[in-house]
């Protein structure tokens, strides 16, 4: 394999990492909306895709990662050190500006991810609080609802 092929293989995966993430900011977006209006059922198919998305992800990089190492002869740990400038300087000049640019979008990706799972613990753990009152007012001695053992 070429220079030229193994970086396109490269920019290929990461490509698809990509693919995935835009798909699970929109997954997390239908969790935040679902938190929102109190709706489980909305909530828990978000959840499953995430989980789904997610998993295809690791799936991905676990890929990446063990290119990455066949690519520069190294262990797949050592792949995971390597930061995205290092391997830049290695890409062949005409896909440099394509890499850079893809990684930024992942970048950018990423900080969004980060900043809507805090949204969404927030969100989830002021529906469980929620869930809690209710129940405390149903239920004030904590066991009983409506006459029966809870």
């Amino acid at each position: 394999m070429t220079t030229h092929e193994a970086f396109s293989h490269l920019l290929g995966l990461m490509a698809r990492q990509a693919d995935y993430m835009r798909l699970m900011v929109a997954v997390q977006d239908r969790q935040r909306l679902a938190l929102v209006q109190f709706t489980p059922n909305d909530l828990q198919i978000a959840t499953d895709e995430q989980s789904r998305l997610s998993n295809n992800l690791r799936i991905l990089e676990k890929e990446r990662l063990e290119f990455v190492s066949t690519l520069f002869q190294c262990s797949p740990k050592h792949a995971s050190e390597l930061s995205s400038s290092m391997i830049a300087e290695h890409c062949p000049n005409d896909m440099k500006d394509a890499f850079l640019s893809l990684r930024d979008e992942m970048k950018n990706l990423m900080q969004k991810l980060q900043f809507m799972n805090g949204v969404n613990r927030m969100l989830n753990e002021r529906a469980r609080r929620f869930s809690q009152t209710i129940l405390g007012v149903l239920a004030p001695d904590g066991r009983s609802l409506y006459n029966r053992k809870v």
